[in-house]
């Protein structure tokens, strides 16, 4: 995803310099930073590999409790530090808090894509046939923009 903001990057290239954005300007903030940098961006986007810990909960909570904007997916939530390993949801009251919603565990999908309302059909037709692997959640706060429908899981 990296190389959608800054098409030019190789990392590990000491003599490269994150520039030449087409999306205007970016930053990229270490997750290890403190609500006080995290407060000076409008947006926070999650788009690399991410351990996530207590701690890293509560400093994104406090970022959008104080009015900033987070996008994330549940692999950012995983507690697992081995790259190319399965996902391990953080189980962490924290994550409610955060999103509205529990995470219980993960599942495999592919089916029947349903939207809410109608600017949100084109993204559940985009994704209709692809194979996902989702997140087993109970909506609290939060509502749900697209939705399987019961008879596309796969247990």
């Amino acid at each position: 995803m990296l190389t959608s903001f800054f098409p030019r990057s190789k990392l590990g290239d000491p003599a490269f310099f994150f520039t030449g954005t087409p999306y205007g300007p970016a930053d990229i903030v270490p997750i290890e930073a403190d609500v006080k940098t995290f407060s000076k961006y409008r947006f926070l986007i999650m788009l690399g590999w991410n351990t996530n810990d207590a701690g890293q909960l509560e400093r994104l909570t406090q970022y959008v409790e104080e009015g900033g904007h987070l996008v994330l997916s549940l692999s950012h939530l995983s507690t697992e530090v081995r790259r190319g390993q399965p996902t391990s949801p953080i189980a962490d009251p924290q994550v409610r808090k955060l999103l509205g919603l529990e995470i219980h565990g993960l599942t495999q999908s592919v089916g029947k894509w349903t939207a809410r309302q109608k600017k949100d059909r084109s993204l559940a037709e985009a994704i209709r046939s692809v194979s996902l692997p989702l997140g087993d959640v109970e909506l609290h706060e939060s509502t749900a923009r697209i939705r399987m429908k019961e008879e596309s899981f796969v247990h």
